[in-house]
């Protein structure tokens, strides 16, 4: 059988997520958002990311 929308996991997914809800940016312009715009303005030639 096929898991249905069972989310892949590759690592330190939890440990992210944890380290988001403590401290208490986990609906964007934390960290996460952060680095994800930095790692897409870098690796796609992008003057900015939102």
């Amino acid at each position: 059988m096929i898991p249905f929308n069972k989310p892949y996991l590759t690592g330190k997914e939890i440990e992210y997520i944890e380290d988001a809800v403590k401290s208490g940016k986990i609906s964007g312009n934390g960290i996460y958002t952060k680095n994800a715009k930095i790692t897409l303005k870098k690796n796609m030639d992008l003057k900015n990311a939102y």
